[in-house]
């Protein structure tokens, strides 16, 4: 299907090239995961390999689709055989209404309107969207934004769908529903499938092949299991991080580990464990106290809604969080979590209830004791070049604090870029970089670990962790219960627009059927059954 020969490619004004001769085939008909660490060249490598959206620089080599040099097909042609689901669904919707937005491209093709419906129909019942069909687009969740984006591309049946990171977006369930539908569109249609994914370990039992990408060059390639294998033996620490959690745990105490034997999945991950360790009994869930200090955000009866004939978003919503906490509110898409945040920073106002930050009521002194990283880091932006983002905030004009910060984050080599220039995870790291210059008392992260590689995912919570030892107090919202349960204390539960669960991360995540970890679902019934992370289960193994 695609063929790439000495592939090379460098955006203007830079010195090194994204991707540095690369040469591989994709067959018709395959479903190849492509990962890597953030701006590694995935993004870019997809993008080429549309052509109709290949970014602007300088490109070097050969990219063949179905035998043809790509430059030859034409606009029209490409867009009908090739799909691309982008890491921005916002940038993607032009039009006000989702039933306008699904069947915009279906009218540029020249379908007919009982076509259309047809189509709209089919996919609609799948996904279960009905009620979401006359909402406004500018009304939509983040992860809702993406479940649009992805229907309207697959309304056009294309032969190829590429993917650039499509579940960052979206909730444990909603991104195992994706996960699903990839796999009855590779099984059932034969239909070509390139994603690019951070959070792979669903994906490993599904795809034929993998490609890690590291500094523009292919570093490792395989199947599912000779990937992870490749991973293991590599002497770089830094590919620890890419080991789905069953996987690493294998590695770890298995003392001669077998490529074949390597669990890919949480089924795979019980057997194994219940062949290697003793029965457990069933743990009664850990009482861990909340130590309740001083107040610093405080919500009473909070109700928020978009208009009197739709319902409440947040719904007589009850929330303190502690000097000290760091406190994560997980919850299915559209469930309110943003709304919630929003509302604790003043852009919107609740139409009833109390909100009290610091003990007092939201003013100009308190919004400058707080950070906040939204969950499009696009709009955080200003200046032209990265430094001149980080030197904006700084208090006491230390440019040695500024490097020192980059560095950290490492995101030196970007000082001089434009912020809009760079991947998805390294203008994460911009803004969390710029905000932590500015020293906050209370930061609000909305999605932080969205578009970061496993390692700066990693590196991310070890610095969040140490900034919360100093004393910062931390509120999260995130999808990424792994990342959840390894950093924070608390977490809250967001159903039906109020806190349903609040407590400790280890109370509330334990025994969950979606919303826990992989290692703490296959350890059930084992001596493990009370662990939720990789170092837990290390931590807690039974000596023999």
């Amino acid at each position: 299907m695609f063929q790439l020969s000495g592939l090379s490619f460098r955006y203007p004004d830079m010195d090194k090239s994204v991707l540095k001769q690369l040469h591989l085939s994709i067959g018709e008909g395959e479903f190849i995961l492509l990962t890597g660490p953030s701006g590694c060249g995935k993004t870019t490598l997809l993008r080429l390999l549309t052509y109709v959206l290949r970014p602007n620089g300088t490109l070097a080599g050969e990219i063949f689709y179905k035998n043809q040099p790509i430059h030859l097909w034409s606009d029209k042609e490409l867009t009908e055989e090739i799909g691309f689901i982008s890491q921005y669904p916002e940038e993607q919707m032009v039009m006000p209404t989702v039933m306008q937005e699904l069947v915009f491209g279906l009218e540029n093709h020249g379908l007919s309107t009982a076509e259309m419906r047809k189509r709209v129909a089919e996919l609609g019942h799948y996904f279960k969207i009905e009620d979401l069909l006359n909402k406004k687009t500018n009304a939509l969740s983040g992860g809702e934004q993406q479940l649009v984006h992805l229907l309207s591309v697959l309304l056009l049946r294309p032969k190829v769908l590429i993917l650039d990171e499509p579940t960052s977006q979206l909730d444990p369930v909603h991104a195992t529903l994706v996960f699903q539908m990839l796999e009855q569109l590779h099984h059932d249609l034969g239909m070509t499938i390139i994603i690019a994914e951070h959070r792979y370990a669903t994906l490993l039992r599904m795809c034929d092949r993998v490609f890690m990408l590291d500094e523009g060059t292919v570093c490792f390639t395989g199947n599912s299991r000779e990937f992870l294998y490749q991973l293991a033996q590599s002497q770089d620490l830094r590919y620890d991080a890419y080991l789905p959690d069953i996987a690493h745990l294998y590695i770890k105490k298995t003392k001669q580990p077998v490529n074949n034997d390597i669990p890919l999945t949480v089924n795979e991950g019980r057997v194994w464990l219940k062949r290697v360790l003793p029965m457990g009994r069933r743990l009664q869930k850990p009482k861990q106290q909340i130590k309740q200090t001083e107040q610093i955000v405080s919500l009473n009866d909070v109700t928020f809604y978009h208009s009197k004939n739709e319902p409440s978003i947040l719904n007589r919503l009850s929330l303190t969080v502690y000097k000290g906490d760091f406190y994560a509110i997980i919850g299915g898409n559209a469930s309110g979590k943003t709304t919630l945040i929003e509302i604790c920073l003043g852009i919107k106002k609740p139409k009833r209830g109390r909100l009290e930050l610091f003990q007092q009521q939201l003013n100009k002194k308190t919004l400058e004791r707080i950070g906040y990283l939204p969950q499009q880091p696009q709009a955080f932006f200003m200046y032209d070049t990265v430094e001149k983002e980080m030197q904006s905030m700084l208090n006491n004009n230390n440019e040695e604090i500024m490097i020192q910060m980059a560095k950290h984050f490492h995101i030196e080599h970007l000082l001089h870029q434009h912020p809009f220039d760079c991947s998805y995870g390294e203008m994460q790291r911009i803004v969390l970089a710029c905000l932590l210059l500015r020293q906050p008392d209370l930061l609000f992260l909305d999605e932080p670990t969205k578009g970061l590689d496993p390692f700066a995912k990693d590196e991310l919570g070890r610095y969040l962790t140490a900034l919360h030892k100093k004393g910062l107090t931390i509120v999260m919202v995130s999808h990424d219960i792994d990342f959840v349960a390894q950093y924070s204390e608390r977490v809250g539960l967001l159903f039906d627009g109020e806190i349903t669960a609040d407590g400790a991360t280890k109370t509330i995540l334990q025994d969950n059927s979606f919303y826990t970890t992989d290692i703490n679902r296959a350890a059930r019934g084992t001596a493990l059954s009370h662990v939720l992370t990789v170092e837990e289960a290390l931590q807690a193994w039974p000596e023999k």
